[in-house]
């Protein structure tokens, strides 16, 4: 199954699931790394690279540690950090 149609199966899944949390999409990490960067100054890091980097700063954490994580493990990782995603 490629990474697309798995994405999209599973946005189909969770709109059906009414009770069930939103799924995180890229996007909207894209979205909190982009606000990050703004919130942190940083110049040359947006987006997804940016919730990279903050959390390699933050925690002293490996770059291939952080780059390997789930993106509900992302999004775990910035809950108390007073950046509100867009609704989807």
């Amino acid at each position: 199954m490629s990474k697309s149609k798995k994405v999209h199966d599973e946005a189909e899944q969770a709109s059906e699931n009414k009770g069930a949390p939103p799924v995180i999409n890229v996007q909207m990490l894209a979205e909190l790394g982009d606000k990050l960067a703004k919130r942190e100054k940083y110049e040359q890091v947006s987006g997804l690279e940016a919730v990279h980097y903050y959390l390699i700063q933050k925690h002293h954490w490996l770059p291939k540690r952080v780059r390997s994580m789930k993106l509900d493990e992302l999004l775990f990782c910035l809950k108390e950090e007073k950046l509100e995603p867009r609704r989807l």
